[in-house]
């Protein structure tokens, strides 16, 4: 019965370390086509700011997500619009995949990950 108790702590310990890790593959430098965007953990968030001669710019929050069930949700800031707009982001590989809810249409983007 021991046994039994430690190998379910065991593997309970495991898969909250092994989810972590998937919610991690956001963090990182992404090509976003016009310029690079950097995502960073805060807290419970995921944070998307440009960058802009080489350093992260905080003054301007492109991206504010939570990771829930296997994927990113939250907000996407569309400077020609000037306003914020759903996005559910999933990673795949070193492509982050971007779906953006654009009122009638969803518009579909991918970003590169920077190595």
């Amino acid at each position: 019965m021991k046994n039994i108790i430690t190998l379910l702590i065991l593997f309970v310990t495991s898969m909250s370390g092994f989810s972590q890790n998937l919610s991690d593959q956001i963090i990182g430098t992404w090509d976003a086509d016009k310029a690079n965007v950097e995502i960073y953990k805060a807290d419970d968030n995921f944070i998307g700011n440009p960058i802009v001669d080489g350093k992260r710019n905080e003054k301007v929050e492109m991206l504010n997500l939570v990771y829930e069930e296997g994927k990113w949700v939250g907000k996407l800031y569309n400077k020609k619009r000037d306003k914020l707009m759903d996005v559910v982001c999933t990673v795949k590989d070193d492509v982050l995949l971007l779906e953006v809810d654009a009122g009638f249409t969803t518009k579909k983007i991918e970003w590169i990950k920077v190595k």
